[in-house]
């Protein structure tokens, strides 16, 4: 997600008081989280630690029921109008020793300003409007659509809630920094170098959101038995949008068998960082089983397939029905390969691919890009070091905590890889100054935060076969 959208999405849920609204992540798919629209998740993870987000369907509930009314339109609240102006200043220092005899030490100040407008309404579907929806048939034949849902097993959910710009609001941050920096060099026993740089450097962000984007929404879940259909209006865990003529395919070496692990009955608050180490580890022997071309094979196209997030979520449909289902491109050379090594099932669990995907697709499509950048730089292993760095001593903690970055698991990054880095980090929702080497752990950068030292674990584990 850009950060400046990420920042606004929040800033506004918190001010109309509705954080249990889910924010829009992609700002690709933006419009396809209008009411009326369907969704799809997967309710069982294979991970402990993380939950599948909202995929669009690319159909709406409407698209599904006879039309023989018009289209009821949402209950409306608003127009409303929303100014955010904030402004943020920070100091610190920070010394690196750089190698033998070296030392770098640099002080800094950061100046940090956002500002936009919005104007915007929340539309809502009405629990008056599903009942006078209710009179309307499901199609038949079924469309084919909603029949892939059906055999994938997906619950869909309808979105009946949705917070949209009604203006085209500009979204401005400016960032300014100042630093001095020394630096000492003792070359030999009798000769000892130092010197000085400074330096002042701004930044400026602008981004111009559409009118009537979707910015925030909910969902409830839609219910489909064979001649009728309801939205609940209350959620129910336990319900499954097909609960009729769908059943669980016993795979012949599917992984269905391993997406439960004992630890999945904790509350995940509870869970240590062990226990996400445990996890991950033991997918990662999973992983280092497959032979090493099957292994390169893995690596180099989803490398390839980091840029289409469409590919990474048809492999992983594809996977849930091996070995049934072909695909095109990258995800069908993978399959095609995993294929040919049928007999060796029993030495290649095949869970621990759509482990890996599941956590790539808790990220979003710039840390897809930037993971990329990261895999053909060969950094994942550093930047899984500082993750974990980051991880494992605030793993616990449920509330807004600063934390300040080891200089030593930056050096290796050098100077883009660095930045790259950090990048990824912020796309978590953790909040990072390394001028000032001072961040701040935030709660829900828990779950994306988990997801990508899952993907730099695994993808290491690739890179090194």
């Amino acid at each position: 997600m850009v950060v400046i959208f990420d920042d606004a999405v929040k800033s506004l849920r918190r001010q109309v008081g509705k954080e249990d609204l889910k924010p829009v992540t992609d700002l690709g798919s933006a419009e396809k989280f209008q009411y009326f629209n369907i969704l799809r998740r997967k309710e069982k993870s294979l991970s402990s630690f993380w939950e599948q987000p909202d995929s669009p369907v690319d159909f709406s509930l409407l698209d599904i029921l006879d039309p023989s009314s018009p289209v009821p339109d949402p209950s409306r609240e608003g127009p409303f109008t929303y100014k955010d102006n904030m402004v943020q200043k920070g100091k610190g220092d920070l010394t690196i020793d750089a190698s033998v005899g070296a030392q770098v030490a640099a002080s800094g100040e950061t100046d940090k300003s956002r500002e936009f407008i919005l104007e915007f309404q929340i539309n809502k579907i009405t629990t008056k409007i599903l009942t006078d929806l209710r009179s309307r048939a499901l199609l038949k034949p079924e469309p084919w659509f909603l029949k892939q849902c059906r055999e994938r097993g997906d619950n869909l959910y309808v979105v009946t809630e949705s917070v949209e710009v009604t203006n085209a609001p500009e979204l401005r941050v400016e960032k300014s920094r100042k630093w001095l920096g020394k630096l000492s060099c003792l070359q030999n026993l009798y000769i000892k170098v130092q010197g000085h740089i400074d330096g002042d450097k701004k930044k400026q962000q602008l981004l111009t959101l559409p009118e009537h984007m979707v910015m925030a929404y909910k969902t409830k879940q839609l219910i489909i038995k064979e001649n009728e259909w309801e939205v609940l209006l209350t959620e129910d865990k336990k319900q499954k949008t097909f609960p009729d003529g769908y059943e669980e395919r016993s795979l012949t070496i599917g992984y269905r068998r391993e997406i439960l692990p004992k630890e999945k009955i904790e509350e995940p608050v509870s869970q240590d960082f062990k226990k996400l180490q445990n996890e991950i580890s033991r997918r990662m022997e999973q992983l280092s089983n497959f032979s090493k071309d099957i292994q390169d094979i893995l690596f180099h196209n989803i490398l390839v397939m980091l840029g289409d997030r469409g590919a990474l979520q048809d492999l992983q449909d594809k996977m849930e029905q091996f070995p049934q289902g072909d695909l095109d491109g990258p995800g069908g050379i993978i399959l095609k390969e995993l294929r040919k090594n049928l007999q060796n099932s029993w030495v290649y669990p095949l869970s621990c691919i759509p482990y890996m995907l599941e956590a790539l697709m808790v990220l979003n499509d710039t840390q897809h890009e930037l993971l990329a950048w990261s895999m053909e730089k060969k950094i994942l292993v550093h930047q899984r070091e500082l993750v974990r760095s980051i991880l494992e001593p605030n793993f616990r903690y449920p509330w807004r905590i600063p934390f300040t970055l080891k200089p030593e698991l930056l050096t290796p990054l050098q100077g883009e890889g660095v930045t790259v880095t950090y990048k990824l980090l912020e796309e978590c929702g953790l909040m990072i100054d390394l001028n000032c080497n001072r961040s701040f752990w935030d709660l829900e950068a828990k779950m994306p935060l988990s997801a990508l030292y899952g993907c730099l674990s695994l993808l290491q584990q690739l890179a090194v076969a």
